[in-house]
């Protein structure tokens, strides 16, 4: 990696950048990220500029991220699989049949009616 860094000033610039983000994300510490965000050095590629930019115009979308323990992913993984059970579920007769299957491939302890 130090090989590659060192080939292109361009990419270790904004590589660097790129992991004080990341860093700031995986750490949850807003402060950091915001700083981050406001201390753009001038050497980052024009992509990863572009890139700071969208990010500084959703921050406060982002803001609500840090603070929420939740998130997006696994309730999406189980709409889309419900999704797809409805639409395998097709010749299904009645309803019950469907929510039993439903409950049986998202795993829930709830019994089915």
């Amino acid at each position: 990696m130090d090989y590659l860094l060192a080939l292109d000033e361009e990419l270790k610039a904004t590589y660097l950048y790129y992991q004080d983000l990341f860093y700031a994300f995986k750490t949850a510490d807003y402060a950091s990220f915001e700083n981050v965000l406001n201390t753009v050095p001038p050497k980052i590629s024009n992509e990863m500029k572009k890139s700071v930019n969208t990010l500084k115009k959703h921050k406060n979308h982002i803001a609500n991220t840090f603070q929420s323990p939740h998130l997006n992913g696994p309730i999406e993984g189980t709409i889309t699989k419900i999704k797809v059970l409805n639409r395998i579920a097709f010749g299904y007769r009645s309803f019950s049949s469907v929510k039993r299957r439903i409950l049986l491939a998202c795993r829930t302890t709830q019994k089915a009616a």
